[in-house]
């Protein structure tokens, strides 16, 4: 359950020199998908790395995956004989969006309860957003536990009286055909409840993507998203990007590398 010592000094190290994750892989000669699979789980909940002291209350070894019902995934959480890849977890966030859908459409009386439901999960949430790991895992015990089984029996007596081919049907069985990923969160302190954090990221991206259909070679779309990651990293740390990449480029000619780094760069105040 504790990090080793190795860990607590890079991430202590990382924490002091405000680099970025990629260049603090690279300094450090650590591979960054390795690096990042390991610190995800936190840093999706409090967007920065955790604390020497919470760190050791991190499963660093478990590594959890939040998806859709997307079929592609099933092979990571289910294996014959062996340990499985990753433990499944479900985005509350495209639960509430089907019943908000159904609502949207038909102004339906069970969709809005479910609606109300959810929003009861998240006003929990809000208030741990700032507890200690330990302090919302209590919380969550406390609060969301019970609001989620109230939730499943709701949701189990409201699929008797639906139509199976139904809108509403099929919202109600996207829960709960894949309840224990939807409530593996509130058994921690540190899981999150939804994806937005990360999907709010990658939006821009998102948003754009057909103007990524056109890079010209794969090596092309490797430098896009090498671009992509640094302009990312700017955006985290607080740094506006275009004046980053435009300082960057000027300075690349003349300085040696050692000099350009995140904080010789002013961040923006929040």
């Amino acid at each position: 359950m504790t990090i080793s010592a190795h860990w607590q000094t890079q991430i202590e190290k990382w924490e002091k020199s405000g680099l970025t994750l990629v260049i603090f892989c690279q300094q450090n000669n650590l591979k960054y998908s390795t690096f990042c699979a390991r610190l995800t789980e936190y840093r999706v909940i409090h967007r920065a790395l955790p604390t020497q002291a919470e760190v050791k209350l991190i499963p660093i070894e478990v590594k959890h995956l939040m998806v859709d019902d997307y079929g592609g995934y099933k092979s990571l959480f289910f294996s014959e004989g062996e340990k499985p890849a990753c433990i499944e977890l479900a985005c509350l966030a495209h639960a509430r969006r089907k019943f908000f859908d159904l609502h949207q459409v038909s102004q339906s009386p069970m969709a809005l309860e479910a609606l109300t439901r959810i929003a009861t999960l998240y006003e929990i949430e809000a208030q741990g957003r700032e507890m200690s790991l330990e302090e919302r895992k209590a919380l969550r015990a406390k609060q969301s536990l019970p609001q989620l089984l109230a939730l499943k029996a709701w949701l189990m007596e409201k699929q008797m009286t639906l139509t199976p081919s139904s809108g509403a049907a099929k919202a109600v069985q996207y829960m709960l055909k894949r309840w224990s990923a939807f409530e593996r969160y509130a058994h921690t302190g540190h899981l999150p409840i939804d994806n937005n954090t990360c999907e709010n990221t990658i939006r821009p991206i998102a948003l754009g993507k057909k103007n990524w259909l056109f890079v010209g070679s794969e090596r092309a779309g490797k430098r896009v998203a090498a671009i992509q990651s640094l302009l990312g990293s700017a955006k985290l740390n607080g740094i506006n990007p275009t004046q980053w990449l435009n300082e960057t480029l000027e300075k690349l000619p003349t300085w040696p590398y050692s000099r350009i780094t995140p904080a010789s760069f002013p961040r923006r105040s929040k």
